[in-house]
C-alpha cells in the first residue's frame, strides 16, 4: 500500500467537505485532514525508520504542505467553473452501451439517460458532480506531485492518468445501476459512500507506483534569493497577482448621482404602488415591494416607471430596476435599455424560481444581450430539501455583498453567465430541478426526481458592459414586504444598488478580462523560462513566493473593494426600531432555525408590522448598540439577568427609548432593570381582557403579570396595570407584561387576513408603538 495516494485522497475529501460543495462541513473535515497527514507520515516510515521521528514528520509535512497549497490554488478556479457547468454528455455517451451490456436497457440524448427501471422509466440527468468530477480533479492534480516525488516514468504517469477516468467511468456505471433499482440520490454525494467507492482507486494506483522510491524533498530556502532566481520569482509574483486579480479585483468605478427608476409597467407582481399600512392585509400585501421602494427612497432619488421604456424615460436616470416582469419587452425597449447600460447606466434584474409568471422568459429577452440567462429551475438545500443559506466569502467577496451577514434564500432559480461575469453569489450545497409546468407556480411535484443537479450554482452575477453595469439576482421573494428587513435583505439590496450606482472607470479594460490574459501571459513566460534554461525552479521559491504573494494580493484587493465602495448615507429620515438579541428570546425567519421554529417563538409579525407605520426594523446583536442607533429598542422575553442595568439607565437618560416585553412566567429578568426606575413585575389576579383607550376587550393570556410603578398606559378589567411607562431624562422606559400576545401564535401570520383577535392585537401594537417612537 502506497500511503501517499491515501493521503492525497483524504485531502481531496477534506477540501470538498470544508468548502461545502455538497454536505455541510463537520468534524469529519478536521479528521480527514488529520488522516491525510498521518497517511503521509506512514509513507515515510520505511524510508527513515521509526527512530527518526523528527525526520519522518518533516518529510510528511514536506509532502502535505505543497499538496495542500496546490489544491488550494486550484479550487477557487474550479469553483467558478463548477458554478457554471453541470450537465455532461461525455461520460454518459460512453456509459450507455456498457449499461446495455450489463442488461440495464437505456437510451441517451445529450446529457439525458433514459433508463428502463423496474415498474417505471427514469429520465436521468448526467452531471459532472454525479460522476465525482471534483474528487477526480483534485486526485489527478495531486497525482502530479506524487509522480514528481517518485520520478515516475512517462509510462507510469500516462497509465495512472488513464486509470483514473476509466475507474470513474466504471464507478459511475455501478452507481447508476444501484440508482435504477433503489433511487436514492444521496449515493452521488454522501461523503461516506463516496469515500468507500473511490477507495479501490487508491489501491490500484498504489500498485502502479509501489516499487518507486520517494525522492528526498529539498526545499533549499537558504539560497533562494539570488540573481539567477530573480526572473522566475518576478514571473511567479506576476502569475499570482493576475490569478488573484481574476478572482477578486473589481473596477473601482466612478460614483453617479443616485437617480433610481423602478419599472412597474412590465410587472404585475411585487408591486411598489400600494402602501403597506395599517389598513391593508392579506397575501397580496405581503408579496409587495412597497417597503423595497420606501427603503431605497431613503438613500437614492427614487421614482416609478408606469409607461413603455424609451431613451427619454432613462435620460435622467442612473439605475433601472426591472423586478419580476410579467409583460415582455419590445425590441425598441430592449435597445433603449442596452444603450442606457452601454452609456453608463446600472441595471438590476430581479427574477425568481421556475419562470413563474413568465418572469424568466421576459428577463432573458434583455439579459441575453449581456450574456446572462435566467434558468427555469428552482433551488433547495441539498441534503434535507430546506431553504438554503448563504455565507459571504470572508476573502475576495464581491463589492455588492461586502457587508452581507448570513443570508437565507426563499426559493431562487439559477443563472448561466459567461466567464468574464463576476460571481456575486455562488450558492453551495444546493440541488436544482427544472420547472414542472403541470404544477402550481411550476415547482416540481417530486423534489427528488432524477433530473436534479447538485453542487455549486450562480445565484447572483455582475457584468460590466460598456460604461455601465448589470446585476442579476434570482430570488424576488426575499425583498417582499414580509422579508424586506430580515437580517441580510436590506444589506443585499443596498449593497447591490450601490454597486450599480457606479459607472466603469476602465470600460475598455475590464479587470477580469485583463487579469485572465495576464495570467496566461505570465504562465507562458514562466514555462518558457523553465524549459529555456533547462533548470528546475526551486520548490521553495515556487511555494513560498506563491503563497506569500497570494496572501498579500488577496487581502489588498479585499481592502480596496471595501474602500472604493462605501455605502451611501441616507438622504431622508429613517425611523428605526431595533430588536436586540443580547437578552431577548425570539425567532425571525432570517435563518433556517428561525424559519422552522414554532409560532410561539416567532416574533416576525410584530417585527414586520412596524413597517406599516413607516418604521424600519432591524436586529442588533447587543443592547448597547440597539439603544444608541435606534428610535425605539425592543427587548422581548429576556432569558437571563440583565447585566449593568445602571449603564442602561444612563443610555435611556441620554435619550434612548426602550420597550420591554416580559412577565414573571418568562422569568421576570427585566426586574433587575425596572427596579432602578421604580418599577416591578409582580403577581396579581389578572382579568381575561384589557382596554387601551378606544381599543377595548384586548384578550389576555393566562401568563400576564401586573406592573407596579410608572405611568399606567393599559389596564385590565380588574384595574391591574398591563403596560406602564416612565420618563427618564430625555429617554423613556416602557414595559408590557403580556408579551405572548405579540408572538405569531397570537398575532398571526404576516400574510394572513385578519381575524377578530389579530385585528385587535394589531391595533394594539400600532397604537403602542406610535405612542413610544420618538421621531
Amino acid at each position: 500500500m502506497d500511503f501517499l495516494w491515501l493521503s492525497l485522497f483524504w485531502f481531496a475529501c477534506a477540501w470538498i467537505n470544508l468548502l461545502h460543495f455538497y454536505e455541510a462541513p463537520s468534524a469529519l473535515t478536521i479528521l480527514a485532514f488529520g488522516f491525510g497527514f498521518l497517511s503521509a507520515v506512514s509513507a515515510f516510515l520505511p524510508k527513515h525508520g521509526k527512530k527518526e521521528k523528527a525526520l519522518i514528520i518533516r518529510s510528511g509535512l514536506s509532502f502535505c504542505l505543497p499538496l495542500l497549497i496546490l489544491q488550494a490554488a486550484f479550487l477557487p478556479f474550479y469553483r467558478l467553473w463548477a458554478a457554471r457547468f453541470h450537465a455532461e454528455s461525455f461520460f454518459i455517451s460512453i456509459l450507455s452501451p456498457i449499461l446495455n451490456w450489463f442488461g440495464l436497457k437505456n437510451a441517451v440524448e445529450n446529457s439525458i439517460l433514459y433508463l428502463e427501471a423496474p415498474l417505471k422509466s427514469i429520465k436521468f440527468l448526467s452531471t459532472w458532480e454525479k460522476v465525482g468530477w471534483p474528487y477526480l480533479l483534485l486526485f489527478g492534480l495531486g497525482s502530479l506531485w506524487i509522480f514528481y516525488l517518485k520520478r515516475a516514468k512517462i509510462q507510469t504517469v500516462i497509465g495512472s492518468l488513464i486509470l483514473i477516468p476509466v475507474y470513474a467511468l466504471l464507478r459511475y456505471a455501478f452507481l447508476i445501476m444501484i440508482y435504477a433499482s433503489y433511487p436514492i440520490h444521496s449515493i452521488f454525494w454522501q461523503r461516506t459512500f463516496t469515500f468507500l467507492t473511490f477507495l479501490p482507486l487508491v489501491f490500484l494506483l498504489s500498485l502502479l507506483t509501489r516499487k518507486l522510491p520517494i525522492l528526498q524533498i529539498n526545499w533549499r530556502f537558504s539560497g533562494l534569493f539570488v540573481s539567477e532566481n530573480l526572473i522566475p520569482a518576478i514571473l511567479l509574483v506576476g502569475l499570482t497577482f493576475s490569478g488573484t486579480a481574476f478572482l477578486g479585483l473589481r473596477d473601482p468605478g466612478i460614483a453617479k448621482a443616485g437617480r433610481l427608476l423602478i419599472d412597474e409597467y412590465h410587472s404585475d407582481w411585487e408591486w411598489t404602488t400600494e402602501a403597506y399600512d395599517e389598513n391593508w392585509f392579506g397575501e397580496r400585501s405581503g408579496y409587495n415591494y412597497y417597503c423595497f421602494f420606501n427603503y431605497l427612497a431613503r438613500y437614492f432619488t427614487t421614482s416609478r416607471n408606469l409607461q413603455a421604456i424609451d431613451a427619454a424615460a432613462l435620460q435622467d436616470q442612473d439605475i433601472l430596476i426591472l423586478k419580476t416582469p410579467t409583460k415582455p419587452f419590445t425590441s425598441d425597449e430592449i435597445k433603449a435599455i442596452v444603450d442606457f447600460v452601454e452609456q453608463g447606466g446600472g441595471l438590476y434584474l430581479i427574477g425568481d424560481h421556475t419562470n413563474v409568471f413568465g418572469t424568466g422568459t421576459n428577463l432573458n429577452q434583455l439579459s441575453k444581450h449581456f450574456g446572462i440567462t435566467f434558468k427555469y429551475d428552482c433551488t433547495y438545500e441539498l441534503v434535507n430539501g430546506n431553504l438554503s443559506e448563504f455565507q459571504r466569502p470572508w476573502l475576495l467577496s464581491h463589492p455588492s455583498i461586502k457587508d452581507l451577514p448570513p443570508f437565507l434564500f426563499a426559493s431562487s432559480n439559477t443563472l448561466q453567465a459567461p466567464w468574464q461575469a463576476e460571481e456575486a453569489m455562488i450558492g453551495y450545497g444546493l440541488k436544482t430541478l427544472p420547472a414542472d409546468y403541470s404544477q402550481k407556480n411550476f415547482f416540481p411535484a417530486d423534489s427528488n426526481n432524477a433530473e436534479l443537479s447538485f453542487g455549486l450554482f450562480l445565484q447572483a452575477v455582475a457584468v460590466q458592459h460598456g460604461h455601465g453595469r448589470v446585476l442579476a439576482f434570482t430570488d424576488s421573494t426575499v425583498f417582499s414586504n414580509f422579508w424586506m428587513f430580515m437580517p441580510g435583505k436590506p444589506e443585499l439590496l443596498l449593497g447591490s444598488v450601490n454597486w450599480l450606482n457606479y459607472r466603469n472607470r476602465f470600460p475598455a479594460f475590464p479587470p477580469r478580462k485583463i487579469a485572465g490574459l495576464l495570467c496566461l501571459l505570465f504562465l507562458v513566460l514562466l514555462l518558457s523560462w523553465r524549459f529555456g534554461h533547462k533548470k528546475p525552479i526551486p520548490l521553495g521559491l515556487i511555494f513560498s513566493t506563491g503563497l506569500l504573494s497570494f496572501l498579500v494580493f488577496a487581502v489588498s484587493f479585499q481592502l480596496i473593494n471595501q474602500a472604493v465602495y462605501p455605502l451611501p448615507q441616507p438622504i431622508a429620515p429613517i425611523t428605526s426600531v431595533a430588536f436586540e438579541k443580547e437578552y431577548s428570546r425570539f425567532q425571525l425567519p432570517s435563518d433556517l432555525q428561525g424559519f422552522t421554529s414554532d409560532a410561539d417563538q416567532q416574533l416576525n409579525t410584530f417585527y414586520v408590522w412596524t413597517q406599516r407605520l413607516d418604521y424600519f426594523p432591524k436586529v442588533e446583536p447587543d443592547l448597547k448598540t440597539a439603544l444608541s442607533t435606534s428610535h425605539l429598542t425592543v427587548m422581548a422575553k429576556p432569558g437571563r439577568t440583565i447585566r449593568h442595568p445602571g449603564k442602561i439607565i444612563e443610555q435611556i437618560n441620554a435619550g434612548a427609548n426602550l420597550l420591554i416585553l416580559d412577565n414573571l412566567n418568562a422569568g421576570g429578568y427585566a426586574n433587575s432593570l425596572l427596579s432602578l426606575a421604580g418599577m416591578k413585575l409582580e403577581k396579581a389576579a389578572m382579568a381575561a381582557a384589557a382596554d387601551y383607550e378606544e381599543i377595548t376587550n384586548i384578550p389576555l393570556t393566562a401568563n400576564a403579570s401586573a406592573i407596579r410603578g410608572g405611568q399606567p398606559l393599559i389596564l385590565d378589567k380588574n384595574g391591574n396595570c398591563l403596560c406602564a411607562s416612565i420618563q427618564i431624562g430625555q429617554g423613556k422606559l416602557t414595559v408590557f407584561s403580556d408579551p405572548d400576545l405579540f408572538y405569531n401564535h397570537f398575532l398571526g401570520d404576516v400574510s394572513a387576513n385578519l381575524t377578530e383577535q389579530t385585528e385587535i392585537l394589531s391595533k394594539l401594537e400600532f397604537k403602542l408603538l406610535k405612542s413610544l417612537v420618538q421621531e
